[in-house]
């Protein structure tokens, strides 16, 4: 990932350190983990034995890796880097832990509750180490602070997929804590310890997310995200100064997250676009504006890339069908304008992939 664009939240929460039972301050954007727990919360929760654990691991390492690299160019990073790093700092062990399990739940509906009680408890307990953690980033513990965000990101798409929708699972909310996990959390770690990041194994995810590609995108992606374009700027009048170029440029990011998909379906293709775009997309989006919902219901497009992958179910679909229901309600005028995302969510649930 680059450095963030934009403003990083600064430490307003305080939070009862387990260590000492002092008050430390932890990033605002911690807030926006706490939904992820609710969503399962009345589910048992505890911890699994220690040859369960092994059992997890041995997942992980061999099938759940796999779900979330870009291809040759960062498997080893999933697959070694990152497990080595947990060896060495049990928050990361516990993240590990927690989106395998939740990766099991889904491969084994018979067992699901057990897991999914697993990984919230796993969950829970990394976090307890991981946010104190965040106020005393050092080149030690970057690589694991760095490698936990990430897998929160997965966690929050992959527990959002599981319960139902409602005032608290809605897509949009998803969308607004997977930005704040990354802009807030993980690029805090980016920001301090960027050249300890570059120099490491981590490295070529730095190179995926900044590599312009040039790669050909289908030509109806091309057509409609310059008609996305069209409408920014027919909209331009309406708009406080600024907001044009910010949402034009948020398009254009699109279409290179496009191209990357196109080479290679993985978490990091898809997760590109909220570590770059303006902050203030994430707070219109919040305040439903209907030019941010529109490129956000395109941007739902690009996470059907993922929807054969287990984290990735339905969360595109949703994502568009929340979009056009909100903005078909502002007026008719809005339908043509969700209608190629539209057609893209139902080629996707007429042909019923199943997820791995």
């Amino acid at each position: 990932m680059p450095a963030a664009k934009g403003q990083v939240h600064t430490p307003d929460t305080q939070l009862a350190s387990p260590a000492d039972s002092t008050t430390v301050e932890v990033p605002r954007s911690i807030e926006h983990i706490a939904p992820i727990a609710d969503l399962i919360a009345s589910r048992p929760s505890g911890a699994l034995t220690r040859l369960q654990e092994l059992e997890l691991m041995h997942h992980y390492v061999t099938r759940t890796a796999e779900t979330t690299t870009h291809g040759e160019e960062d498997i080893d990073i999933w697959r070694i880097a990152i497990p080595h790093e947990a060896a060495q700092h049990e928050f990361l062990m516990d993240g590990l832990l927690a989106v395998t399990a939740l990766h099991v739940a889904h491969l084994r509906p018979s067992k699901s509750e057990m897991y999914a009680a697993a990984a919230m408890y796993y969950q829970n307990r990394g976090l307890r180490h991981y946010q104190p953690a965040l106020l005393d980033i050092t080149d030690d513990n970057c690589r694991a602070m760095f490698a936990f965000g990430m897998i929160l990101s997965t966690i929050t798409l992959a527990v959002a997929n599981g319960a139902p929708d409602g005032p608290n699972n809605s897509a949009r909310n998803t969308v607004i804590t997977m930005f704040h996990l990354v802009r807030g959390n993980t690029m805090v770690v980016v920001d301090q310890s960027q050249q300890a990041l570059l120099s490491s194994a981590f490295g070529p995810i730095f190179t995926l997310f900044d590599r312009r590609v040039d790669s050909a995108v289908p030509e109806d992606v091309t057509h409609n995200l310059d008609l996305l374009r069209q409408r920014v700027h027919a909209s331009a009048a309406d708009t406080e100064p600024g907001r044009r170029r910010m949402f034009i440029s948020a398009v254009d990011c699109l279409e290179q997250d496009f191209r990357k998909v196109d080479r290679g379906k993985s978490l990091s293709a898809v997760m590109g676009w909220p570590v770059v775009i303006d902050h203030a997309m994430i707070d219109l989006l919040a305040q439903q504006d209907p030019i941010v919902q529109l490129i956000f219901a395109t941007y739902g497009v690009l996470l059907l890339c993922v929807h054969d992958v287990w984290y990735g179910k339905d969360f595109g679909l949703r994502l568009i069908r929340q979009m056009s229901e909100s903005l078909h309600s502002l007026g008719p005028e809005w339908v043509p304008w969700t209608a190629w995302a539209r057609e893209k969510a139902a080629l996707i649930e007429s042909s019923a992939i199943k997820p791995g």
